[in-house]
């Protein structure tokens, strides 16, 4: 794994950084709800994509005693800090210390939406 640091867990060398890519919403054209554990993953890239002419996904955080909180994003072509996005954007946000990251969508005109989410240890 050349270009991945790497560390040692006693036995073996093991990659410090971990992925996971996850479908939350797929190809939707209603109200929808998705959401993914975040266990150790310290940030998160949302995808928002699909037919749709316009859509509203809102961001939330839940705490680990299962409060939701809206959760600040950045986009990554126009740096603009917000707790939503619209079709074909993509946000960084932050996940550290948090229990779940949650996407809920609506307002869907015009064709259909997804949202895919890469979380990064």
């Amino acid at each position: 794994m050349r270009g991945v640091p790497m560390g040692f867990d006693g036995k073996n060398r093991v990659p410090l950084v971990s992925s996971e890519t996850r479908v939350l919403v797929d190809n939707v054209n209603a109200n929808t709800t998705g959401a993914m554990q975040v266990g150790l993953m310290s940030s998160a890239l949302i995808e928002i994509y699909g037919t749709a002419t316009s859509a509203k996904v809102d961001f939330f955080a839940i705490g680990a005693f299962g409060e939701k909180y809206p959760l600040q994003g950045v986009n990554v072509s126009t740096f603009e800090t917000n707790v939503s996005g619209g079709m074909k954007q993509a946000w960084q946000v932050s996940v550290s210390a948090l229990t779940e990251l949650r996407v809920e969508v609506s307002g869907i005109a015009g064709g259909r939406v997804s949202v895919v989410v890469k979380a990064v240890s």
